[in-house]
């Protein structure tokens, strides 16, 4: 099923958080638009998830080039001794 342009607009207004609340309760959407809003809680979540993976991996490669240079960093004095 596809979102309509207008229910994602309203759906991004709202904002996650609430969708993922409003899902049980449907206070704020219907019962109609149900089916859209779980599929735009899995577009958002989906993409949250690549966001962190790609902040991990980032991290974790900016980890490996600074435990790097504190090595090189670290071996004249190590030497010395």
């Amino acid at each position: 099923m596809t979102i309509e342009p207008a229910s994602r607009a309203r759906f991004e207004g709202l904002g996650l958080t609430l969708m993922r609340i409003d899902v049980p309760v449907g206070a704020v959407i219907s019962d109609n638009l149900r089916d859209q809003v779980l599929e735009w809680i899995a577009e958002q979540e989906d993409a949250q998830t690549r966001r962190e993976s790609w902040r991990f991996r980032v991290m974790i490669f900016l980890t490996a080039i600074e435990a790097t240079a504190a090595c090189i960093a670290a071996w004249p004095v190590i030497k010395a001794h």
